[in-house]
């Protein structure tokens, strides 16, 4: 998850730059809108909250 936050601050850098295309902008939007959909997948797998940490050992795999 800490790699897809990187990935995408590099990108929004480089859209953003005075050098970008007119049409990076857009780009930037969609790269935001795909991360935040893996990170909302990502999350959901760990089946943590905000208020319970589940370790590896609670949670179900579905194996088995």
């Amino acid at each position: 998850m800490v790699e897809a936050l990187a990935a995408l601050r590099d990108y929004e850098r480089g859209c953003y730059t005075d050098a970008a295309s007119p049409t990076a902008a857009v780009d930037f939007i969609r790269a935001l809108r795909e991360i935040t959909l893996y990170l909302r997948d990502a999350a959901a797998q760990t089946q943590c909250s905000a208020r319970e940490h589940r370790s590896d050992l609670q949670r179900s795999t579905g194996c088995g």
